[in-house]
C-alpha cells in the first residue's frame, strides 16, 4: 500500500470539493487532520470522526460505525455522508462520538495524544519572540504522526504512539532546519 495521497487528492483538498472540510478541520482545534496511507482521517477526542477515501471517480467520506454506541441518536446522521452534510451536522456527529467515549474505556489516551498534536502543531504559531529568544510555539516538537504502526515482512514490527521532529523553540534552533532529530514518544497514563 502506498503511503500517500494523490495530487488530485491534495489539490481537492487545498481548493477543490473536500476544501470545505480541510476549512471545517483549520477552523475547529477540536479536530485533527491525519495522513493514513492513500486516505485522510480527521480526529475528534483521539478518535477517527471521519474517513476520507478516493475512489475512481469521487471521494467516500465514512462516519465509524462503532460510534453508533447503543443507538443511532440522530436520524440525520449517515455512515457515508457526502462533505456538506459533514459540515451542516458535525455537533451532532461530535455528540454521538461523545456518548460512545463516555462509556468506552482507554479513550483517555487517545484523547490525549490529540491534544499533543494540537499543542504542537495547531495551536501554537512560529512567531520569533527576540526578547526572550524562543519562538511562540506550545512546544519543542513538531507531531508527525500518531498510532504510528511499521510492519514488514520476516522484519521488525513496530508501533509509536506518536512519532514527532524534536524542533526547540529557542529562536537560532527554528532557523537551523537541518539538525532535527526524530522522537518516538510512548503516551502513559496512571489513574
Amino acid at each position: 500500500m502506498g503511503r500517500a495521497i494523490s495530487e488530485q487528492f491534495l489539490k481537492d483538498l487545498k481548493n477543490g470539493k473536500l476544501s470545505e472540510l480541510l476549512e471545517l478541520v483549520h477552523n475547529d482545534t477540536t479536530l485533527i487532520m491525519e495522513l493514513r496511507g492513500k486516505s485522510v482521517a480527521i480526529y475528534y477526542r483521539g478518535g477517527v470522526l471521519f474517513n476520507v477515501t478516493e475512489g475512481k471517480n469521487d471521494y467516500t467520506v465514512s462516519f465509524n460505525s462503532d460510534y453508533w454506541s447503543i443507538y443511532k441518536k440522530y436520524d440525520v446522521l449517515k455512515e457515508n455522508p457526502t462533505v456538506t452534510e459533514c459540515i451542516t451536522n458535525i455537533a451532532f456527529y461530535k455528540d454521538q462520538m461523545d456518548y460512545h467515549i463516555s462509556h468506552a474505556k482507554r479513550t483517555l489516551e487517545k484523547q490525549c495524544q490529540q491534544q499533543i498534536v494540537l499543542e504542537n502543531n495547531v495551536l501554537g504559531k512560529v512567531i520569533p519572540d527576540e526578547s526572550k529568544n524562543k519562538s511562540a510555539t506550545t512546544g519543542d516538537y513538531y507531531i508527525l504522526d500518531i498510532e504510528y504502526a511499521y510492519n514488514k515482512k520476516n522484519s521488525i514490527n513496530a508501533r509509536f504512539d506518536i512519532v514527532a521532529l524534536n524542533w526547540p523553540s529557542l529562536s537560532p534552533c527554528r532557523k537551523n532546519r537541518n539538525k532535527l532529530g526524530i522522537s518516538f514518544i510512548e503516551v502513559k497514563l496512571h489513574l
